[in-house]
């Protein structure tokens, strides 16, 4: 699930709803899996150089350039799903859905920093902290109706 928002980026054609107006949730989910969907297609090229539990040293740098790409690409996402904007019901659950993906996307830089330092011990506490936000980040899409969005597909 390490890149599981990050499988959520580009999307050409999805648009914001008009100023003012909010789209349905069915409207928000379609949009945003849409969204997603692109999006993992092209995350799809960006593979780790190596697995991401107990690197070597040397493995630390590369790893950190493969977390770099995937919290670019899931802070991407998090844009154009926040431009979608709330649905007409279910703000709660959009809100939701949208920060555990912000947590997410600050311990994979923060676990991309680590690795890019070289500093182990700094990396393996980002990478847990990761994991556990990777969880909640499922939960939380998933609670709100997305199927591919948070889902690491």
């Amino acid at each position: 699930m390490i890149v599981g928002l990050a499988g959520c980026g580009a999307s050409k054609g999805t648009t914001a709803a008009p100023s003012g107006a909010r789209f349905s949730k069915a409207e928000v989910l379609q949009r945003g899996d849409a969204i997603c969907v692109r999006s993992q297609r092209q995350g799809r090229r960006n593979k780790p150089p190596a697995s991401l539990n107990n690197p070597s040293a040397g493995q630390l740098k590369r790893i950190g350039a493969f977390l770099q790409r995937a919290a670019a690409a899931g802070s991407n996402t998090l844009a154009k799903l926040r431009a979608l904007g709330p649905p007409k019901t279910d703000r709660e659950g959009f809100d939701i859905a949208i920060s555990t993906g912000q947590q997410f996307a600050a311990d994979e830089a923060a676990a991309a920093r680590a690795a890019m330092s070289g500093d182990l011990p700094a990396y393996n506490r980002a990478l847990t902290n990761l994991n556990g936000s990777a969880v909640a980040t499922q939960t939380a899409t998933a609670g709100f109706g997305f199927k591919h969005c948070g889902q690491g597909r």
